[in-house]
């Protein structure tokens, strides 16, 4: 009997822990390919992550040859489900599109949950690239571009790269469905540097062949799909588990480059004649990380002047920016840059300005309809940042009051001021710069400011709660949701507003300046295409009249256009 009694106790304490311990939820759950969602995928890795968790609130499992998986001991939150598969994109539970957010799972104590996580196959480009005389090229660098939007006009941003093997062979693998751009250039020829030859290739060793074309001289042009140059470019489809191919891709190779020549100009005399330096950067290029210039040349003013000739030689026909630089501190930088298109011919009359960045210039924010105030609460969580003035983001003072550090010659346009931290239903009214309207109009700065910069700042947006829906009339989740402007305001891009819909297809907009507009709806866009005027003409009849009054609050159901900018 007195045996019994501990264990007993035991027994006790393990009712009371059990009582004590709430009860967990479990997952089971079937991972399948996409397509016909009938295929199961055995050793898929499902990773449950806590929402808002840390690196320890993680839970997870692998397929079986039937593609089933069981996670248990659940504790009561909510979770996201993430699975993995070698030949697949990364899956989420409850996303419509590989690239779209899924859904978090609510799970209460005790709960079973039963759920399918359908996966899609990962596409690639695969082709070849050659020489005009159809030869292979090795090593030549491949890559898969993708486009982005900024102001209306359309760069490609690159995603991938790889090399050719010796056939001039290459695949590019691991890719979402969807349009994609392709280029290859030749790789930059070897040198020979203290009797021992170093090559530029990445995966070549040290004793690799380096073919004698890459000693030649000339240009090597870089080509885009298909056999054109980047203007011309045109995407190419990849669907789910597919390639796409290009075909040979063939490299011209000029027996000379051409000549780009002009002048660049400083402001006012600087009494010890400076070297300016010049780059050459891809249209569109410099924002993005690892890329470097293209050319660089360096030009020298003569004594009292405030001008100097330069001639670049050697140049490949595309599009660039020349940007000029000279001085070496903030008070004596001088800056000035240039778009360009060369031709085969070459290019000349360039001109390249310069301009000071001007010191300490100062500014106010009023909030409209509101007296003048020494602490406006309201004002003192805003801060400015002007991108193009050069200078970091600044904090307005609760007078409204703030001072830019440095503030760079050039070309203003108020829309691209950002007033960070401002309230969700605030919008900016105006924005004035020497008296000059810069939120309708561009205003060219060559000399500092007079004025204070006066931004005029509303807390009464408008609002829109909309509901999109697909062609069945049921709501869609993940849509992009944009109200553009009419035109002629369509080139202000600050008036643009986005959202993307619930779960319910809800989606709500604050902020909205007063004017019309149409409401648009997509499944599957690039961000910012809808500034493109092209792009948009063939959506305007898509989109749902709306006209806003300040304060106004508006309810619309917009369906979804399918396919979007892909």
């Amino acid at each position: 009997m007195k045996r019994a009694l501990p264990a007993l106790a035991l027994l006790c304490s393990a009712l009371v822990l059990a009582a004590q311990t709430p009860p967990t939820a479990l997952i089971e759950g079937t991972v399948v390919a996409a397509a016909g969602q009938s295929q199961p995928l055995a050793r898929a890795q499902v990773i449950l992550t806590r929402v808002g968790g840390g690196l320890r609130d993680t839970l997870s499992a692998i397929t079986d040859e039937s593609g089933r998986f069981t996670i248990r001991d659940i504790p009561e939150a909510s979770w996201r489900l993430f699975v993995e598969h070698e030949r697949y994109l990364r899956a989420e539970y409850g996303q419509r599109l590989p690239d779209k957010p899924g859904m978090p799972i609510t799970l209460a104590s005790g709960q079973n949950l039963k759920l399918v996580v359908p996966m899609t196959a990962a596409g690639a480009i695969h082709g070849r690239v050659v020489n005009e005389y159809g030869e292979p090229l090795r090593d030549a660098s491949v890559k898969a571009w993708t486009p982005r939007y900024e102001d209306g006009k359309r760069t490609l941003s690159p995603l991938k790269a790889v090399s050719t093997n010796d056939l001039g062979e290459f695949r590019i693998f691991g890719l979402n469905p969807g349009s994609y751009y392709v280029s290859a250039e030749r790789a930059r020829a070897p040198q020979v540097s203290g009797g021992l030859l170093i090559s530029n290739s990445p995966l070549a060793p040290a004793t690799s062949v380096v073919p004698p074309s890459s000693f030649a001289t000339g240009i090597d042009l870089a080509v885009y799909y298909p056999n054109t140059n980047e203007r011309g470019a045109a995407p190419i489809e990849v669907r789910p588990g597919a390639g796409a191919e290009t075909g040979n891709l063939i490299i011209r190779h000029l027996a000379s480059g051409v000549h780009v020549r002009g002048t660049v100009s400083v402001s006012g005399t600087i009494p010890i004649p400076p070297d300016i330096r010049i780059e050459v950067w891809r249209l569109g290029g410099q924002v993005r990380m690892g890329e470097v210039p293209i050319h660089q040349l360096t030009v020298m003013l003569a004594p009292g002047t405030d001008s100097s000739t330069f001639d670049f030689s050697e140049f490949a026909p595309g599009a660039y920016t020349l940007e000029a630089t000279v001085g070496k501190t903030r008070e004596e930088i001088q800056q000035g840059k240039v778009d360009i298109e060369v031709g085969e011919t070459g290019l000349t009359n360039v001109d390249i300005r310069l301009l000071p960045y001007f010191k300490n210039v100062s500014g106010k924010v009023v909030v409209d309809g509101r007296p003048p105030s020494n602490n406006d609460p309201d004002l003192a969580n805003f801060r400015v940042f002007f991108p193009d003035a050069g200078s970091s983001t600044t904090r307005i003072q609760p007078n409204g009051s703030f001072v830019l550090p440095v503030f760079a010659g050039g070309t203003y346009k108020g829309s691209r001021l950002t007033l960070m931290d401002l309230g969700k239903n605030w919008f900016v009214k105006s924005v004035t710069l020497d008296g000059n309207d810069i939120l309708q109009n561009e205003f060219f700065l060559s000399t500092k400011p007079h004025d204070p910069i006066e931004i005029v700042i509303s807390p009464n947006g408008g609002m829109l709660d909309g509901i999109v829906l697909d062609e069945g009339r049921t709501p869609l989740q993940s849509a992009t949701v944009v109200l553009v402007p009419n035109e002629p305001r369509r080139a202000r891009f600050d008036l643009y507003r986005t959202a993307t819909s619930d779960a319910a297809g809800r989606a709500h907009i604050e902020g909205i300046p007063p004017g019309n507009y149409r409401l648009f709806a997509w499944d599957n866009v690039i961000a910012n295409q809808w500034q493109d005027p092209e792009f948009m003409k063939a959506h305007e009849a898509r989109g749902v009249a709306m006209t806003f009054q300040e304060g106004g609050k508006l309810q619309a159901e917009v369906k979804v256009i399918a396919g979007g900018g892909q």
